[in-house]
């Protein structure tokens, strides 16, 4: 999964459920 992916990299992931589109910060 991206959120592993991301958080293994010290990442914040969001997760909007109206548009159903994931926001990755680094």
């Amino acid at each position: 999964p991206i959120r592993f992916v991301a958080e293994a990299f010290g990442a914040v992931v969001d997760w909007d459920a109206a548009t159903q589109t994931t926001t990755i910060t680094i």
